[in-house]
């Protein structure tokens, strides 16, 4: 590989975690926003309870799936995957903000290791993604292993 090449693939790279991240705490905000929908909405009798927020949220929510979606072409799924720990991140910082929640110790030790996962993940993970032909992937599925373990899934379900 060359290194014209590899530097793309950094940049791709590190496109893609800005992307899943930013994605993260968008569906983050949006999971917060719509818990403080329904804490205001909680006292008010029906006239009075308002939907916007619930929408805002939703739509918050929807969008940072989207966006994290958006960011697979970009980094490996393996990575991708443990990004979407961002969510617990979001979680601790707007609930405090938005909800006047309070943030114990633990929470705060919880969320560090996350992100010390988060990072390790980043860090030590695969940077790079196998790409398979349609053939190929139907030769893994119909792999006799597979085949046993679908069915037996399905007559299970």
């Amino acid at each position: 590989m060359s290194t014209a090449e590899a530097e793309r693939n950094a940049q791709r790279l590190f496109l893609g975690i800005f992307i899943a991240t930013l994605g993260g705490f968008v569906s983050s905000f949006g999971l917060v926003m719509q818990k403080l929908a329904h804490k205001v909405n909680e006292g008010l009798p029906p006239e009075e309870k308002s939907t916007f927020k619930v929408i805002l949220g939703f739509a918050c929510y929807i969008s940072g799936t989207l966006i994290v979606v958006s960011s697979m072409p970009f980094a490996p799924q393996s990575i991708i995957a443990a990004l979407t720990s961002v969510n617990l991140v979001g979680n601790a910082v707007f609930a405090p903000c938005l909800l006047k929640e309070k943030i114990t110790k633990i929470d705060i030790v919880g969320t560090l290791f996350v992100v010390l996962g988060i990072v390790l993940v980043v860090i030590f993970g695969q940077k790079c993604s196998l790409s398979y032909t349609a053939e190929q992937l139907v030769d893994f599925f119909l792999a006799g292993g597979q085949v046993i373990y679908f069915t037996f899934m399905m007559l299970t379900i």
